[in-house]
């Protein structure tokens, strides 16, 4: 199967629907009519509303950083262009900002009078997104679902947009750009302007208004359409239950947005942007034109292997903005992919399982206007309790000294970042450290939590025994505003796995000559709490773990092939790689085949890169194309790890893989293609999520520990 990665269009996927009762649960409605017919009034509303504050964020991106990269490419120097594009972008961030949330709450405000419907499974179903927008609560009241959804839609328009202007962030940075508080706005660097303003960056600049306004159309007639699809069914659902004229037609509106609008929408930014920035394109990619070589890790999460044309940059724009409204739809419509199902179809596209956006958290006071309830419509007057959350997992934003003293003293620090982010309880105590000493263990300070998430909605671990005993959904590499961090410097933990003190802990947080337990924020089984040494000179980062919460936490099934770690090890020599791996495949698992490098293949040829592969536990690790590329430099970690073996056990071990990229053949260190003993082979260790997973060095073809890693074909 080619590794190219070929364009990929929505596909309409027709899935065979035998249980009865998942049909009948996706189309649960509300008893009684009148709640019914409001419910799906309420839905409209918040669809249309959604998509319109949506696409003005998006135009007001535009409009603000396009003004002033125009200045700096063409009217470098001239302080009077500069101001008043950075005073347009002030006017942005400030009264348009307000003008656009004062739109969206008109748009919900009397269209959602029920807090009990809204939140129900059977009414609109947001209860289903408790604890995604930490610091709104679980939604109390109705303006609280409002600015989840404010939140999720700004951040993902931000985020989306940062791969159509990469220099966004950088521009705000180097001009004084004003941005909200809780900007999502990635800093992809980038600074100055080129030498030639007339020859190039009046090129360059009519390129990047292109790029930002097609994305922006294209990310506006997705979010629609699929809003459009989701409402139909819905009101199908709700007031015409059972009907089959009515779920036909419904199903006939979707199937044409999925496989006719929306791929001819991907098709059209794709191409107006390949025609417009083609003759301009070699100049694109430096720091002081667009930046796109800046976008390269990003767009290998989307299955773009290489920027080397315009063509390639629209595909990974058109892409990031694909998995942004994708990203926003469950929010906007939250029984959407249930109900979608239920009619045989999907609107998921398989390279957005590799570029997880994290969820923004709610800012407390951000200027949100308040919806006020009005007279119409039944009272809501009992509602239900909100639904208890899980407890919320970060590593801090902030660097500490190792000297603070004492466990409780880096407790104390946890709270204060958890406070700053509108995550922790009344009493600003509800967190503490993963940090142990001679006086505290880690483990013991949290009691009898359970049930633990990082702040974007990821789950980490159910128990804490299953957190001590290694058994992690995905590595904590999240802090608590919710940013991925990019750093090969581990937290501090003076923590062995069983979360006991490791006894190397800074004497008890005292000595800074000393040295002390560190983590690896990229890692799984036992590595994330006890990976290496470090200096108690440095300063590091800390594991916060709130501690306050008792919710059993399980991940939601993903979609896509099977990825696993063999149960026993290969020997070199034994017999077939692949036979092993069929031996020990997971129950349900189609043909497998070793992940493993030969002196006449890479290992990348039993991959398909727009595929996605999911461990045992229905976990994801990413698609083919992003596990190539991790070994290929990019310090951009899969989603989550192949830490799991066939029969379900959590496991940091060794993995023979013969090469040093997965997509590089290699001419030595196979143990002549895994055939013999003798001589050596490369390996690598299971609990990473980098690089590391992969390639960590030679071990002798005889030592008897080696497993594999095996994916289904």
């Amino acid at each position: 199967m080619s590794l190219a990665p070929t364009r990929s269009i929505l596909v309409l996927a027709i899935v065979a629907l035998t249980v009865a009762g998942d049909v009948s649960a996706a189309r649960a409605q509300l008893a009684d009519p009148s709640a019914a017919k409001a419910a799906d009034q309420c839905q409209k509303a918040i669809a249309k509303s959604g998509a319109t504050f949506a696409a003005a964020t998006a135009k007001s991106l535009g409009a603000c950083f396009g003004g002033v990269f125009k200045c700096v490419q063409t009217k470098p120097g001239d302080a009077k262009c500069l101001a008043k594009a950075v005073a347009r972008c002030a006017k942005e961030t400030d009264a348009g900002r307000i003008a656009r949330l004062t739109k969206l709450v008109a748009g919900v405000n009397g269209k959602c009078p029920s807090l009990a419907d809204l939140r129900a499974a059977d009414g609109l179903g947001y209860d289903a997104l408790a604890g995604a927008c930490a610091g709104t609560g679980a939604f109390a009241d109705v303006p609280a679902v409002v600015d989840c959804l404010r939140a999720q839609l700004e951040c993902r328009t931000e985020r989306a947009f940062s791969g159509a202007m990469p220099r966004a962030r950088g521009l705000a940075s180097e001009h004084g750009v004003p941005l909200r508080a809780d900007s999502c706005l990635v800093d992809l660097g980038g600074a100055g302007n080129v030498a030639d303003p007339k020859a190039v960056g009046k090129p360059l600049d009519k390129c990047q208004a292109l790029a930002t306004k097609a994305a922006a159309a294209f990310a506006a007639t997705k979010l629609k359409g699929l809003g459009k699809c989701a409402t139909t069914i819905f009101a199908c659902t709700q007031t015409k239950p059972g009907d089959a004229k009515c779920t036909d037609k419904a199903a006939a509106q979707c199937a044409k947005v999925i496989t006719g609008d929306i791929p001819a929408a991907e098709a059209k930014v794709e191409e107006k942007i390949a025609a417009g920035c083609g003759a301009i394109f070699a100049e694109a990619g430096a720091a002081n034109a667009l930046g796109i070589d800046a976008l390269a890790a990003d767009c290998q999460q989307v299955g773009v292997g290489a920027l080397a044309s315009a063509a390639d940059w629209g595909r990974c724009v058109m892409r990031r903005h694909e998995c942004a409204v994708e990203g926003m739809q469950p929010f906007v419509a939250p029984r959407f992919d249930a109900l979608l199902a239920g009619l045989g179809q999907s609107a998921t596209s398989g390279f957005c399982a590799g570029a997880p956006t994290p969820t923004p958290t709610a800012t407390p006071g951000g200027g949100t206007p308040t919806l006020t309830p009005t007279a119409t419509g039944p009272a809501p007057t009992a509602s239900p309790s909100p639904a208890p959350s899980p407890n919320l997992v970060f590593v801090s934003s902030q660097t500490y000294a190792t000297t603070l003293g004492s466990a409780a003293a880096y407790d104390a620090q946890c709270n204060v970042l958890a406070t700053a982010a509108g995550i922790n309880n009344g009493t600003h105590d509800a967190f503490i450290a993963w940090i142990s000493d001679a006086f505290s263990n880690a483990v013991g300070r949290l009691g009898t939590a359970r049930g633990f998430v990082r702040v974007d909605g990821v789950p980490v671990a159910d128990t804490v025994a299953d957190l001590v005993a290694g058994k992690l959904f995905h590595p904590i590499l999240i802090d608590e505003n919710g940013d991925q961090l990019f750093t090969a410097t581990g937290p501090m933990t003076g923590t062995v796995p069983n979360g006991t003190a490791s006894g190397i802990n800074c004497g008890n947080w005292t000595n800074e000559t000393a040295s002390t337990t560190v983590g690896l924020l990229q890692a799984g089984p036992q590595a994330w709490t006890s990976f290496g040494i470090g200096s108690c000179g440095n300063v590091f980062r800390v594991y916060c773990f709130q501690k306050t919460q008792n919710v059993a936490v399980t991940p939601s099934p993903a979609s896509g092939k099977r990825v696993f770690m063999s149960t026993t090890p290969f020997v070199p020599g034994s017999g077939d790689p692949d036979a092993l791996c069929e031996a020990e495949k997971p129950a349900g698992t189609g043909t497998v085949a070793a992940l493993l490098a030969t002196t006449s293949a890479a290992a990348s040829s039993v991959l398909d890169a727009m595929t996605t592969y999911v461990r045992p536990d229905g976990v994801a690790v990413g698609t083919g194309q992003a596990i190539i590329h991790v070994t290929e430099g990019s310090f951009t970690p899969l989603v989550s790890g192949i830490w799991q073996l066939g029969d379900g056990t959590y496991f940091d071990g060794v993995a023979w893989t013969g090469s040093t990229a997965v997509g590089a053949v290699p001419t030595t260190d196979t143990c002549t293609d895994w055939t013999v003993t003798t001589g050596d082979g490369t390996t690598g260790r299971s609990s990473f999520t980098q690089a590391g997973f992969w390639s960590g060095g030679s071990q002798t073809c005889n030592i008897g520990f080696a497993r594999l890693y095996c994916v289904e074909q």
